[in-house]
């Protein structure tokens, strides 16, 4: 109460003085910012520390404005993003506009009450938001949650004018980190376990991070002798291949093959919760991050020259160099070509495919290995059956001898572009080093199709005429002594009125 005496009459008026306290966040960010492994929360506390109760909503309601920047409810229905018990005392809506949350008065706010050594519990607690840092927020940025009190007219009268706004920054990070072990382990298949060992047969060991989006390396790193692995420059909302190799990749340049030492074969492999589903051990782990630290992303692999477990012959490492795979999109499906120098031993070749929503790869098709054949050999395999609603695909090739062993290509990643409209023509891969694929797809039946490359200043460099069957059609062509820069293909059919000009891009 506050007596104010006028005319020497004193009255007695009642004292209301809401604040809010103490905003922070749970979890909180760590010294350099925030990382936002799921759902973060903003919470401060609320109270009336004066006697009177705020009865007057019906017409004077109390507001409390929460508004935010970076960050957006984790429900947008706002009765489930935000609790608390104070928060019962409130109706919230939300405005997607200005980014706020607005709590009206609904019904009696508790004062602390008439007896100072047994105050009111109601009067004084916690209200607390779900929040979720917005994606593909540029670096740096701000994150900021403000609370502000909108007073009515009649709480004025006495009131001490304080904690009416508050705010809470925070930097956001927008890089995560990934970690692991490469362990020296007999189980295969199972999960990764046994010794650490960051030097198989003394050989450095490096883990590369390739953004799948690109194909190229976005950090590198040298596993240490104990086998361990860091890597703390992973940007969030990105699909990566994280592979492990004797071989160090550049920075900004195409993937480097998985390879290991003589005698060394992957057992298996696993992220990031210690059961081993990631498929076939290949060196490979495909993930999609935010800005949650992954850890246990492990690898195990083993030295067969002295292992008694035959299961282990039925592992044999493929030289990358002696098998060329690549994976292209027409009209949302996927064109998988791929040429062997080694075809002379092998049987067939077993397609496989993993859905970005499944943990494991399934047989989708297969191929005979031609036979008697000792140089470069061309298959090519179309897959059809995709899911319109699961863009992204991972493929791989079982390649199986004559004794039925077998042998487990690099994983190729494709983003299919099902919107896309349809052509009858692409080049792959754009930008290109030592090779460029053409495709064509020959709608019509025609059996010739003319090949020309011409430089940016329009000068011919290669032409010819190509025989070309019904449906999909494959050729390759070697751009190893063409210099770096702009290029142009030129392709027509000699049969009927289709023709057109590709532009590709050698580095």
């Amino acid at each position: 109460m506050l007596l104010i005496t006028v005319a020497g009459y004193t009255q007695a008026i009642s004292v209301y003085n809401p604040i809010v306290q103490n905003l922070h966040f749970t979890p909180e960010p760590n010294v350099y910012g925030f990382q936002n492994c799921s759902e973060t929360y903003a919470k401060f506390n609320f109270g009336m520390t004066t006697q009177a109760n705020a009865d007057s909503f019906a017409t004077q309601p109390l507001k409390i404005n929460i508004c935010l920047q970076g960050f957006f409810p984790a429900n947008m229905n706002p009765a489930n993003a935000v609790y608390g018990p104070q928060s019962q005392y409130f109706n919230w809506t939300y405005d997607i506009i200005s980014n706020c949350l607005q709590g009206i008065q609904k019904d009696t706010i508790f004062g602390t009450g008439n007896n100072i050594f047994n105050l009111d519990p109601r009067s004084f607690g916690e209200i607390a938001v779900r929040l979720q840092i917005t994606p593909y927020l540029p670096v740096p940025a701000l994150l900021k949650v403000e609370v502000a009190l909108d007073i009515p007219n009649y709480m004025q009268v006495g009131n001490v004018n304080d904690d009416q706004l508050f705010a809470q920054t925070q930097n956001y990070i927008g890089v995560t980190s990934v970690a692991g072990t490469l362990f020296n382990d007999t189980a295969i298949g199972s999960t990764p376990s046994g010794l650490p060992n960051g030097r198989p047969s003394g050989n450095a060991m490096f883990v590369n991070v390739i953004d799948v989006s690109t194909g190229l390396v976005e950090d590198n790193v040298l596993i240490d002798s104990t086998g361990a692995y860091f890597v703390d420059s992973l940007r969030p909302e990105r699909s990566y291949n994280i592979t492990v190799s004797t071989v160090q990749g550049i920075n900004g340049q195409p993937a480097p093959p998985i390879t290991l030492p003589l005698n060394w074969i992957f057992v298996s492999e696993d992220c990031c919760d210690n059961i081993s589903n990631d498929g076939f051990a290949n060196g490979l782990l495909n993930v999609f991050v935010n800005t949650c630290p992954l850890i246990n992303a492990n690898y195990s692999i083993h030295n067969t020259a002295i292992s008694s477990n035959a299961e282990s012959s039925m592992f044999v490492f493929l030289a990358v160099d002696e098998l060329d795979f690549q994976a292209s999109e027409k009209d949302c499906n996927t064109i998988l070509s791929w040429q062997h120098t080694a075809n002379q031993t092998i049987k067939r070749y077993e397609i496989l495919r993993k859905e970005s929503t499944n943990t494991n790869y399934i047989k989708i098709g297969e191929l005979k290995a031609q036979p008697n054949s000792t140089g470069n050999f061309q298959y090519s395999f179309v897959d059809k059956n995709v899911n319109k609603e699961n863009k992204l695909y991972n493929y791989q090739l079982s390649i199986i001898d004559h004794n039925e062993r077998y042998m487990l290509s690099p994983i190729k990643t494709i983003v299919l572009d099902c919107a896309g409209a349809s052509t009858v023509a692409t080049l792959y891969p754009n930008p290109a080093t030592d090779k460029i694929h053409f495709l064509y797809d020959n709608q019509t039946g025609s059996e010739g199709i003319r090949i020309t490359i011409m430089d940016v200043a329009g000068k011919t460099i290669y032409k010819e005429v190509k025989n070309i069957t019904p449906a999909f059609n494959e050729f390759t062509f070697d751009i190893t002594d063409y210099p770096a820069g702009y290029y142009l293909m030129k392709y027509e059919d000699l049969d009927t009125d289709q023709s057109g000009t590709l532009k590709f891009t050698i580095k």
